[in-house]
């Protein structure tokens, strides 16, 4: 497929103040925004995973500097804001969670039996407690998340919570709880387990096949309109992120709708609607977009077209089929298997 469209990070834009004074080794970036070097020492008794004897962490000239960063990083998609913090060589809380994710894979793949997964189970939980958190809304979730994620300040601190400011050791203020949007797709996710429904609005839970869960959530924020998409699978006695799924969906809105991309310096532009969206590129927990903003009157209406790997088209050996659409070559995806999510939003 290679001409397929790859749009993840491509045409998308998606105190609790500890200060102390220390020592910092800076590593040269001509901005106003650098990676330093933070002593071991300083870093509490948290996570670390530094180079030598220290921890990378963002580094900003000024509150100021600080606030445009934070407002930047509002205006684009998660994987963008990981994607721009990674660029510093700082590695944060989300990149923890993957690891951790990764980590809980494995323990499932190489349990021989439930009890060896539970034991093993626990003593995943323990090593990352006070850390990163389990969801006290569902007991059969057995991911670990990132507290407050949606806090743009948790994409902006290192492993360790850590930033600095003129020369001042900072930590993110965040709450300790589950994220809004975590919570609000977990009580999606058990409300369509135990009611089905015949139309989905806007936010869906559905099961592709046996064991498997994909989430849709199309929301307003900031004027613009977000598409999130993500899925679970099920491990011994619960469900966790699936990290081996591509994501596609057409899309149908109405004409008061302009989809955005971004231009060559990074600027808000408007972009024509493409005929397939897909996501087949670091989307090991699914996705979470910007995809326009409403150019008229204060209310969207429309349509989804969903699928996934699971549910487009392949052939006798498993490969992927492709059809062209418009001149792109694009995955295969039948009508007949698209889970349709209806849009009226304000």
């Amino acid at each position: 497929m290679k001409k397929l469209f790859f749009l993840m990070c491509v045409t998308m834009l998606g105190a609790c103040n500890n200060e102390e004074e220390v020592q910092i080794s800076k590593v040269e970036q001509p901005s106003s925004i650098k990676a330093v070097l933070i002593p071991v020492q300083q870093t509490g008794n948290l996570v670390t995973r530094g180079v030598g004897d220290g921890e990378y962490a963002l580094s900003f000239d000024s509150e100021g500097r600080f606030q445009e960063f934070k407002e930047k990083l509002s205006s684009i998609s998660d994987n963008e804001k990981l994607e721009l913090v990674n660029q510093f060589g700082v590695r944060n809380l989300h990149n923890l969670a993957a690891e951790a994710d990764d980590e809980l894979e494995s323990i499932g793949t190489k349990a021989n039996s439930e009890g060896e997964f539970r034991q093993s189970y626990e003593e995943y939980k323990k090593k990352y407690e006070g850390i990163l958190i389990p969801n006290n809304i569902d007991a059969n979730d057995l991911s670990l998340y990132v507290p407050d994620e949606d806090n743009v300040e948790t994409f902006i601190g290192n492993q360790n919570g850590m930033y600095v400011i003129d020369g001042e050791i900072k930590r993110i203020n965040i709450r300790k709880d589950l994220a809004e949007s975590v919570a609000k797709a977990t009580q999606s996710l058990l409300s369509d387990r135990a009611n089905a429904k015949s139309i989905d609005v806007n936010t869906s839970t559905y099961r592709p096949m046996k064991n498997k869960e994909i989430y849709f959530n199309a929301y307003m924020r900031g004027g613009r309109l977000w598409v999130k998409m993500s899925a679970k699978k099920k491990m011994w006695y619960g469900w966790k992120n699936d990290p081996h799924r591509s994501y596609y969906f057409d899309s149908f809105l109405s004409p008061n709708f302009s989809y955005l991309a971004q231009g060559q310096y990074g600027q808000e532009v408007i972009a024509p609607r493409l005929p397939r969206y897909i996501f087949n590129n670091n989307v090991k927990n699914g996705f979470n977009i910007i995809l326009g903003k409403i150019t008229g009157g204060n209310a969207l209406t429309g349509k989804f077209h969903t699928w996934t790997d699971l549910t487009s088209e392949h052939d006798a050996n498993g490969k992927d089929q492709t059809e062209v659409i418009n001149g792109h070559v694009v995955p295969k995806c039948l009508i007949g298997k698209a889970h349709i999510i209806n849009i009226n939003l304000k």
